[in-house]
């Protein structure tokens, strides 16, 4: 069964644009909503961009881009 699973989504991810994995993907993100500090900057977590780059809301209403495994979030 796992392995039908494990198969599933593979099959999804190379069918499928990226847009479309970006909702489910959103939902199961446990840092949601969580300040992060980057740099002199603290945001807050709010989504992922369609290039998988994590996206952070900063205090002063901007928003920044960070590429996969340039921060750690424990």
């Amino acid at each position: 069964m796992l392995a039908a699973i494990t198969i599933q989504g593979i099959e999804r991810g190379i069918n499928e644009p990226v847009a479309n994995l970006i909702p489910a993907y959103e939902q199961l993100l446990i840092n949601m909503g969580q300040s992060v500090t980057v740099g002199d900057r603290t945001g807050v977590i709010v989504g992922i961009t369609n290039t998988c780059c994590l996206r952070l809301q900063i205090e002063d209403g901007s928003e920044i881009h960070l590429k996969p495994g340039s921060i750690s979030l424990g």
